[in-house]
């Protein structure tokens, strides 16, 4: 909840170090499916501010998606709801189209979005 308000105001740096923070300690075993995919979601968004940021220099912003792409690429969608799949195919797209991904992969993906 946290990282989300702090990207909300435009704090990309600190919600991406509190998300990396939670990365680094393991969530306990209760965590639920949904805690975890709201926190891939709330990093891969800030990777996706982080690259539209002014000051952000053009290689991180690089870097930033890439870590984003790949992080939303790696997840595992068994158990998510057909709106958090959704959501992770459209994050998806939008993270490939930001990287120069052939458009014709970016409307595939945003296709799967819908479905």
């Amino acid at each position: 909840q946290s990282a989300r308000r702090l990207r909300e105001l435009g704090l990309i740096d600190v919600s991406l170090k509190v998300l990396q923070d939670l990365h680094a300690n393991p969530p306990p075993q209760n965590f639920s499916l949904v805690d975890r995919f709201m926190q891939v979601r709330e990093r891969t968004l800030s990777c996706l501010q982080s690259h539209n940021s002014e000051s952000c220099l053009s290689s991180s912003k690089t870097s930033h998606l890439a870590a984003g792409l790949q992080m939303i690429s790696s997840v595992d969608m068994s158990g998510l709801s057909r709106d958090q799949r959704a959501e992770i195919f459209r994050i998806r797209a939008v993270l490939m189209e930001s990287t120069g991904v052939e458009p014709f992969m970016v409307h595939d993906m945003f296709a799967k979005a819908v479905q």
